[in-house]
């Protein structure tokens, strides 16, 4: 008489092994994927294994966050009515090339145009590039950049330039205020910082920064907002409270920069601001700008064929 099989004391134990030698193979990838995953937060800014003071990195994004990230970036945005935003263009097929290579040039152009911008009645004009005295040698094109700025109706806000500290241990990585554009008194004009965060799918809101001018063993952590970035004062420009908003508090509190992702927005050539404001604009060499010809002149309350104008 055979005796009737015996309950298995480890059923649990045994289908655990079960399930191990059927997929075993895969434990090695998933090991590999978390360590690609580790990798890729380091090249982003962030590792649990060490810290970085300031955060700036100056590494390429890797496809992995790319993939993860801007798929939920551009769900979670959505873009409704009219935009309030409009991008201006230089154009180097259609405009001296100066403009573009000679510092003092584009200086005197930018002038003209904030001129022209603020007849168009727009609450704020950004400058996407950081100035500095030096940049321009030629003192009556600086003065006619720096006049037009501070009579400039519209906060102008214009980027400041930076420069990486000295190799410390203790600072790697930080950034120190190179010195910017001297403007007169009661010039409305604001600067921010033009350095974007490694990862290209956040926006920068706030840099730590210091006082470095001469280099000194110690360099002095200037107060938080003389950290702000191009974008974060031009959005302070337009809205004096959002600082103190929730969610942006949360964000300067922690020291986070949030994931974003850009949205379509008109552009516009620089040239069809000027010839829609100036009657008979002429080049800096006397010529005519071809305002019909390039389509150019346009109604200021339909400055781009779409009912699109400038005004706030």
């Amino acid at each position: 008489m055979s005796t009737p099989p015996q309950p298995d004391p480890h059923p649990v134990e045994h289908w655990a092994k079960r399930r191990l030698r059927q997929f075993w193979l895969v434990i090695p990838l998933g090991l590999i994927l978390v360590a690609l995953m580790l990798e890729d937060l380091h090249v982003i800014g962030w590792s649990p294994f060490e810290t970085n003071e300031c955060g700036v990195a100056e590494l390429d994004q890797s496809s992995f966050s790319a993939k993860l990230y801007n798929p939920l970036a551009e769900w979670g945005v959505h873009h409704t009515g009219d935009p309030q935003v409009a991008i201006l263009y230089i154009d180097a097929a259609t405009e001296p090339a100066e403009l573009l290579t000679n510092t003092c040039a584009s200086r005197v152009f930018l002038a003209r145009l904030v001129g022209d911008l603020n007849k168009l009645n727009p609450n704020v004009i950004v400058i996407d590039k950081f100035y500095s005295d030096s940049a321009c040698g030629e003192a009556d094109k600086n003065d006619i950049f720096k006049a037009a700025l501070s009579k400039s109706n519209a906060p102008v806000v214009i980027g400041r330039p930076t420069h990486p500290l000295a190799d410390s241990s203790a600072l790697q990585g930080c950034m120190g205020l190179s010195p910017g554009l001297t403007l007169p008194p009661g010039a409305n004009v604001r600067v921010g910082l033009t350095r974007l965060n490694a990862d290209t799918l956040k926006v920068p809101i706030r840099w730590p920064v210091f006082d470095d001018p001469d280099k000194p063993a110690a360099p002095a952590l200037q107060p938080p907002d003389a950290g702000d970035t191009l974008s974060f004062v031009a959005a302070k420009a337009q809205w004096p409270g959002i600082e103190a908003s929730p969610p942006m508090a949360k964000l300067l509190d922690k020291g986070n920069h949030p994931y974003t992702t850009f949205m379509d927005l008109p552009n516009i050539h620089a040239m069809t601001a000027i010839c829609t404001v100036e009657a008979n604009p002429l080049y800096a060499d006397g010529t005519p700008v071809p305002c019909d010809q390039r389509k150019w002149r346009q109604d200021p309350n339909n400055i781009d064929g779409k009912q699109l104008n400038l005004k706030g």
